[in-house]
């Protein structure tokens, strides 16, 4: 009986010196802005105005902490390993800020709320219906967007984008960097009715 014990009591003891922790599979993501492929364009035609981003909207099923993906017309993947770095809301806000900026070439952008006596000439208001990618990676923005004058808060222009970039490449980080190209796209249409806003006033 006592070497039974100690046989039973030596293989528990490799059995679990043999169990090692698994690696965290999870990766996080966040979007990216359009960086130095503005420059040029911020060099020609700068626009020094106060703009305000936000605020935008999302659907519940993609305000998630996980990255999501389209599989068919009417069904969803959510991923179980791969997730935003921040919030997606505030991911977005952020990097369509920060494309504003740039394609303006201006640094008197901030994101709502904004506090205090700042006040933009104008604000930015998206509401989006999509924002995920499908099965092959490809970006798929569907959006409602608004501009309107910051002292009064009169829409000023509103129109609807559907945005589609496809993915350099298999896999999460490809299909985030798609979904950063579409949002840089609607980074531009909004500077672009900005522009001819300012022209008009």
């Amino acid at each position: 009986m006592a070497e039974a014990a100690l046989l039973l009591s030596v293989g528990l003891v490799l059995q679990g010196c043999s169990l090692s922790p698994r690696p965290d599979p999870t990766r996080f993501f966040d979007l990216s802005s359009i960086g130095e492929v503005a420059e040029a364009e911020r060099a020609a035609s700068p626009l020094d105005v106060r703009v305000g981003v936000g605020p935008i909207r999302l659907p519940d099923h993609i305000d998630r902490p996980q990255l999501v993906t389209r599989i068919g017309p009417n069904e969803l993947q959510i991923s179980q390993n791969d997730r935003w770095a921040a919030p997606l809301r505030d991911d977005i806000v952020r990097t369509l800020a920060e494309n504003i900026a740039l394609l303006l070439g201006t640094e008197r952008v901030r994101t709502y709320p904004w506090f205090g006596s700042w006040t933009p000439a104008y604000t930015v208001e998206v509401d989006f219906l999509r924002f995920e990618s499908d099965t092959t990676g490809r970006a798929q923005l569907t959006a409602g967007w608004r501009i309107r004058a910051g002292a009064s808060g009169e829409r000023l222009h509103a129109d609807r984008a559907e945005i589609r970039r496809a993915a350099a490449g298999p896999g999460a980080e490809a299909a985030v960097a798609a979904q950063s190209e579409a949002l840089a796209e609607l980074s531009s249409r909004l500077v672009e009715a900005i522009r001819e806003l300012h022209e008009e006033g």
